[in-house]
């Protein structure tokens, strides 16, 4: 039963969103999360449900708009992967044996050893401990997702996503565009006009062109405004694999542009790898289609869900140091190559005459992808040996200089041999970063690089090679793995860093772009990380928008489990953190709840919006000025009471808000308890022998209108509150008031005489039984029951009863239960009438 305006009335049930499970094996679901697109319109109800033993999770997705009823998807989006630990008694168990022994056992030996000894090693059992935890999904820029359960930190952009790059090449590319155009706004929009549409002309040729991804891709839609006049022909697609551009397994399912459709091949997120192509850094993919003469006007790339990776944020790096070794002795052109000159006053690294035995060495603080050169006089004189056209780069490997699986010299010109002839990069192919070190070279201490030449640059005059400036592209970072994401100021957070031992510490991307993590507006690989506290594991994080005094605030909220953080500022280099509580934290974090409801904390204070979760003595709410006890329910939360749940049971309860009730809802070992944000006033939803939900989350219809979706460990999705029972269980309806006093003087012995009921009639054909409870007693006495079936439904009834009760203590109990009605019995008030018998002694 839940409080109204003017009394109460019973709550609704959940009734079933999928008609199946949704899975036979993984059918526990502990998340849940609605990622909705509006441009393309994409639904997406995810959930993370476990198999029976709670050990392995999977993602599947139901793509039903709610509160539509349809199936989940049969095969599973991604598998969680899971922590695994070695756990019981393991080791070896050796075993001596004498030259007469044919045979080994498992047992030691008792008589002494003979002769030659051989040992026979058996290894003991061990048991292998499985643990996926429970994820947590938050929204990315751009309408996409992301997903970190501690394990790995995931991102998704649904079915379609826009590109980086679209551009027609005349010819086949390796390492550089033919007469390349450049089309990437028109196929971005969906404009079909003919000045927003790309037109594929072949001529009866091949038409090749690019697209460039953040993340490697599986596929990619085309619309097609006028279909290929050439017919019987397929599209092909190539990946660059770090080496050379491969072939894919392509389904065309646009028969060669004759159509909209489809390009699909199987996910390239092991084997595509970043390319340097017209100044910028990306996933490549070059595409091909003999074409008479076709029209596109929209391309979107299909890309699956993946690890967060680092792209290069088009912000060229400082060369801390630049030497140019002849005969064995270095000449330090730092300074020189920083900055750009001119040919005024011609400041730059002088490179003339160098030969096959002199070389380059450029130091940068990462490791580098490509090196951009921008030449005051550039070199004229070909070099026709060396492995790339002339100038060959090396890494450092942590033991040895080393080429690298791929490289090409832009100086050289598209076809030609002379090396720092013009201004332009020099790139290759980054390896790991597992095989890749820093060494201290000429004092700096950094991410080397040896260039070497295969002949001699220039003239013997050092000024016919000057090289202005000198700037790295550098190579993308690997992304760790955090504890759970959070979303602010348009940037994604990845929270709790665990496994590299540091709990308290935020990395945060570029605004705007979910896979640039590198450079100074963003962590930067641990360089500008936040860091909360002194080390406390955080445990959650949420974003909560005010008003205070006539200015408008954003800030986020950081928990640990017993301490409280807040962080304002409007970029990262104003950001400020503080401690809002030592004391009170968050052990639940999946109890974090953002409500916008204009709430008032204290009397005669502004409306605020507010968040709440549940601390280890009970809910909190906060307003970004005051942290408030929610009180009513701390028995759960107190050790030294028999309610309380338990500190297992705090750290697994989650909890919702549902917004057209206006209630905060939070699930607690096994009671489910609700928060009455108007009313103030808390109340318990009991299920009975229907099973309680086991996670809970908000989902949208296209129209915008709120629904709260459920996951149950029958495997069926379920939305909360519509339906007349718990999905083909009678609601219990109770009713239960407080011990009273009859005559509200606590010193005497009072007689109750008669009960009076009155209802709104229903058409249900269900009684109502009445106990009274006397002194406190655990146990009642059955007094009547009412049939709560009238002709007339929605009238109000009454009903009075002779009870003859005595007691000091008065409570009295009305349940029924409901399975047809809307909103069960809907009681109007109840009174009773009594009679003082005698002065209470005790």
């Amino acid at each position: 039963m839940r409080y109204i305006d003017g009394g109460i009335e019973g709550v609704d049930g959940y009734t079933k969103v999928s008609t199946s499970v949704i899975n036979a094996s993984y059918n526990l679901a502990r998340s849940g999360y609605h990622f909705l697109k509006d441009r393309p319109f994409e639904s997406h109800i995810l959930a993370q449900v476990y198999d029976g033993l709670l050990y392995r999770s999977r993602i599947y997705e139901s793509r039903v708009s709610p509160p539509g009823v349809g199936n989940f998807e049969s095969v599973a989006l991604h598998d969680d992967a899971s922590y695994s630990e070695l756990v019981g008694n393991y080791g070896q168990n050796t075993v001596f044996a004498d030259t007469t022994q044919t045979a080994f056992a498992d047992t030691p030996q008792t008589t002494s050893p003979q002769g030659t000894l051989w040992a026979d090693v058996s290894t003991l059992s061990t048991l292998e401990a499985v643990d996926t935890p429970r994820a947590r999904f938050c929204p990315a820029p751009n309408s996409q997702i992301i997903y970190s359960n501690g394990v790995e930190s995931q991102i998704w952009a649904g079915d379609e996503a826009k590109l980086a790059v679209f551009v027609v090449s005349t010819s086949a590319v390796t390492d550089y565009l033919t007469n390349g155009k450049y089309y990437t706004e028109k196929v971005n929009n969906e404009y079909a006009d003919s000045a927003n549409v790309v037109t594929l002309s072949g001529s009866g040729g091949t038409v090749y062109w690019l697209t460039a991804s953040t993340r490697p891709i599986s596929g990619a839609s085309f619309y097609v405004s006028a279909a290929n006049t050439t017919t019987g022909v397929t599209v092909q697609c190539s990946e660059w694999n770090g080496t050379s551009w491969v072939d894919l397994a392509e389904t065309d399912g646009t028969n060669g542009l004759a159509k909209s459709g489809q390009v699909t091949f199987s996910s390239t997120v092991s084997t595509s790898k970043t390319k340097y192509l017209e100044g910028a850094i990306y996933y490549w993919y070059l595409w091909s289609c003999p074409v008479g003469t076709a029209t596109i006007y929209h391309v979107a790339l299909n890309v699956p869900w993946q690890g967060i990776v680092d792209i290069w944020d088009g912000v060229p790096r400082q060369c801390i140091s630049f030497q140019v070794v002849r005969n064995g002795e270095p000449d330090d052109y730092t300074l020189e190559v920083a900055t750009g000159s001119n040919d005024l006053y011609p400041i730059g690294a002088k490179l003339g005459g160098v030969g096959v035995s002199d070389y380059v060495v450029a130091t940068f603080s990462d490791r580098q992808h490509a090196i951009a050169f921008g030449m005051l006089s550039g070199n004229t004189v070909a070099v026709t040996s060396g492995t790339t056209r002339g100038q060959t780069v090396y890494y450092w490997d942590g033991s040895a200089w080393t080429l690298p699986t791929h490289q090409y010299d832009g100086t050289s010109g598209l076809t030609g041999t002379t090396p720092l002839g013009k201004s332009e990069v020099l790139t290759w192919q980054p390896p790991s970063s597992g095989n890749e070190f820093p060494q201290t070279l000429y004092g700096t201490y950094g991410y080397a690089y040896k260039i070497m030449y295969g002949g001699t640059l220039g003239t013997p005059d050092e000024d016919s090679v000057i090289i202005d400036t000198v700037y790295g592209l550098p190579a993308s970072l690997d992304i760790p793995n955090f504890k759970f994401p959070a979303f602010y100021q348009n940037r994604v957070f990845l929270c709790g860093y665990l496994k590299g031992g540091e709990p308290h510490r935020v990395d945060f991307s570029a605004p705007n772009a979910p896979d640039v993590w590198n450079g100074t507006n963003t962590s930067d690989n641990g360089r500008n990380s936040l860091y909360i506290g002194q080390g406390d594991e955080l445990t959650a994080s949420s974003t909560l928008f005010n008003r205070y005094g006539s200015e408008l605030y954003s800030v986020q909220l950081f928990f640990t489990r017993g301490k409280t953080y807040v962080m304002q500022g409007d970029d990262s280099d104003k950001w400020r953190i503080f401690l809002v509580s030592p004391t009170v934290g968050c052990p639940a974090p999946v109890t974090v709840t953002n409500i916008e409801v204009g709430y008032e904390m204290l009397s005669e204070e502004v409306l605020r919006n507010v968040i709440m979760w549940a601390s280890s003595t009970g809910p909190m709410m906060f307003d970004g000025s005051v942290l408030k006890p929610i009180t009513g329910i701390e028995a759960y939360f107190d050790p030294s009471d028999s309610l309380y749940v338990g500190e297992s049971a705090i750290e697994e309860a989650f909890a919702w808000y549902d917004s057209a009730k206006r209630e905060w809802n939070l699930r607690l070992g096994d009671y489910w308890l609700a928060y009455d944000l108007t009313r103030r006033k808390w109340f318990e939803k009991e299920t009975g022998s229907a099973r309680l939900p086991m996670c809970a989350f908000d989902v949208q219809s296209a129209v915008g209108s709120r629904y709260v979706y459920a996951g149950l460990d029958s495997g069926y999705m379920v939305r909360l509150e519509y339906g007349n029972d718990w999905d083909g269980t009678a609601i219990s309806r109770v009713i239960e008031t407080g011990n009273f006093f009859s005559d509200e003087d606590g010193w005497n012995q009072t007689f109750l005489r008669r009960i009076k009921f009155a209802w709104k009639g229903m058409v249900e054909d269900r009684p109502l039984y009445v106990s009274h409870f006397g002194d406190d007693a655990t146990s009642g006495t059955s007094l009547f029951t009412i049939p709560l079936k009238r002709d007339d439904e929605g009238r109000v009834y009454r009903y009075t009863q002779s009870v003859n009760q005595k007691a000091w203590l008065h409570r009295l109990k009305f349940e029924t239960q409901t399975s047809e009605t809307s909103k069960g019995s809907q009681p109007i008030g109840w009174g009773y009438q009594f009679k003082i018998l005698r002065e209470d002694e005790q």
